[in-house]
Formats: C-alpha cells, structure tokens, sequence
C-alpha cells in the first residue's frame, strides 16, 4: 500500500466518523470558521508544509502507515475533543513552540537525511497536538455547545484538508530531479520561519 493513497483513506474515513455532529447541526457558520481557522494562523501552515514535505522525503514501509494515520487523527481529535469542554480555559503559549518544529523539520528537509520511522511519527504527533492547543475556539456571540463542536470539526477537517494536499504535492515534486525541488522548499520553510518566528519574540518583548 503506498503512504498517499492510504493517508487519504484514512482522513476520508475519519471524516465520516465525525460527520454526525456536522449533520445534526442546525448551522454551518462556525464549521466555516474553523475550516478557515487554519488558514489564518501561519505557525500552522508552516507546520503542516514542513511535516508534508519531511514525510514525503522518506521510503516508508507499509506496516508503519497504520501507525502514523493513529497518530496524526487520533493525537488532532484528542485535543479537539478537550478542547470542546475546556475551550474557555487559558491555553499555554505553543505557538513559538510550533514554529520552533518547523524550523527544525525545514532543516531536516534540506539536508535531506534518511530517519527511522519513530522519529517522523514523533514529529507527527507533536505537530497535530500542538495545532490543536493553539486552535481554541474564540469568544463569539453565539458560540456555544454545539457551535463549539462544529468550529473544533472545522478545524479538523481543515487541518487534514491542508496536511493532505501538501502531502500530495510534495510526493509529487520527489520524482523531480532527484527530490531537489522538496530541498529548495525546505529552504523556503526555513526562512518564513524565521521570519515569523522574529516578528513573534519582537511582538513578545514589546508587550
């Protein structure tokens, strides 16, 4: 079984197990919100290219794709599913934290190292856990029980939906010469996360 086809069975049929309280809800405004909410944070984007681009890099045995599928939707869902009950509590700061594992995972890329399955999966757990730390739902008029679900079964779906994608194209850019054009990427991770990163500390200090 090759990794793209069966991560995207995997995010498929997590999708239909989380479909109830998407259909059972009278509204879709705050499912949009968070299916966006993604989007909007740029620790989260890079976090999420970075680890496409590491797992794209590496020859993966079949038996090791069960595995990372548990990890990245059960470790996501985990804290979503907190997250709907204790939404209203203080979240610690892991947004540095986050850019920190993309800095890193935009290094590995570059130097293009072969690492044991263990570590990627690491990576991939505290990836998805971080992301769902930093995705509480925000204080809005109306936002309450039901919508809380519906804005963390966004954020799911638009975590998996980004992950995928990036996946996707990031196995497609390894048959180029050589996997060169997932190097230059990797770069490009780098320095927008540094970039990022440094705005971050400048904002941090100045308050």
């Amino acid at each position: 079984m090759r990794l793209l086809p069966a991560i995207a069975m995997g995010v498929l049929l997590g999708s239909l197990l989380l479909a109830p309280a998407w259909a059972a809800a009278g509204s879709y405004r705050f499912f949009m919100e968070g299916l966006g909410h993604p989007l909007a944070a740029p620790s989260h984007l890079l976090a999420l290219v970075a680890l496409s681009v590491l797992l794209a890099q590496q020859v993966w045995q079949p038996s090791k794709i069960p595995q990372l599928m548990v990890l990245v939707q059960g470790g996501l869902t985990l804290v979503l599913v907190l997250a709907s009950t204790l939404w209203y509590r203080p979240r610690p700061p892991v947004e540095l934290f986050l850019l920190g594992l993309a800095l890193v995972m935009g290094v590995l890329a570059i130097l293009r190292l072969s690492l044991p399955a263990g570590l990627l999966q690491l990576f991939a757990l505290l990836v998805m856990v971080t992301i769902g730390l930093d995705s509480a739902a925000p204080r809005l008029p109306g936002l309450r029980g039901t919508g809380i679900q519906l804005y963390l079964l966004g954020t799911w779906c638009g975590v998996m939906l980004i992950w995928l994608a990036a996946l996707l194209l990031s196995r497609l850019l390894r048959q180029l010469l050589d996997g060169l054009p997932l190097r230059i990427l990797g770069s490009w991770i780098t320095a927008a996360t540094l970039i990022v990163m440094t705005l971050q500390l400048a904002n941090l200090f100045r308050a």
